[in-house]
């Protein structure tokens, strides 16, 4: 799930060759791009977009655009947020995750997926088996399809995935682990 159209046309290209069938989840809108990405993919790689040193926003597929957002409005308010994308889970980035969490108390996953079985899921996963004292929130899909649809905007505000869901979100965990 490539964050951006930049960052799907290296996907492409990097896994043209991978024997056996590619699954690409691909946003809708192709004209928004992830700052501080620039079009980089490594299949099983985790790409660090933004740098800061009290939560750590891991994103997957093209929602990394609204995590970057709440980035931005978290640096005003003097919160420091590390931001990474995870475009592939298969192969998983684990050891590019361990490196990342264990230096962080707090992290919140993104995904305009279901919590259950996606990124939220793995990274749940890398904390538990790998022993790091990180605390997670998940933010993604948790209610099942009711035949309502419409743009992406949309939807992300109805899962409550749009910028503002994000930074309040993350101002929450973060009181309530104190910092």
């Amino acid at each position: 799930a490539p964050a951006d159209h930049e960052q799907t046309r290296t996907a492409l290209r990097a896994t043209w060759n991978v024997p056996g069938p590619v699954y690409y989840r691909l946003g809708k809108d192709d004209t928004v791009t992830v700052p501080g990405l620039g079009g980089r993919f490594e299949l099983g790689r985790a790409q660090v977009v933004r740098e800061g040193t009290d939560l750590l926003i891991i994103a997957m597929g093209s929602i990394a655009s609204e995590a970057a957002a709440a980035s931005d409005a978290l640096a005003r308010q003097g919160v420091g947020c590390t931001v990474v994308t995870v475009a592939s889970l298969n192969p998983p980035p684990v050891q590019d995750l361990v490196g990342l969490l264990k230096d962080f108390p707090v992290a919140l996953t993104v995904e305009a997926h279901y919590v259950v079985g996606g990124l939220g899921s793995l990274v749940s996963e890398v904390i538990a088996e790998h022993g790091l004292h990180t605390r997670l929130k998940r933010c993604g899909v948790r209610e099942t399809p009711d035949g309502r649809s419409g743009g992406q905007s949309f939807l992300y505000r109805r899962h409550r995935l749009a910028r503002e869901n994000l930074t309040e979100e993350a101002l929450e965990i973060l009181r309530s682990v104190g910092n």
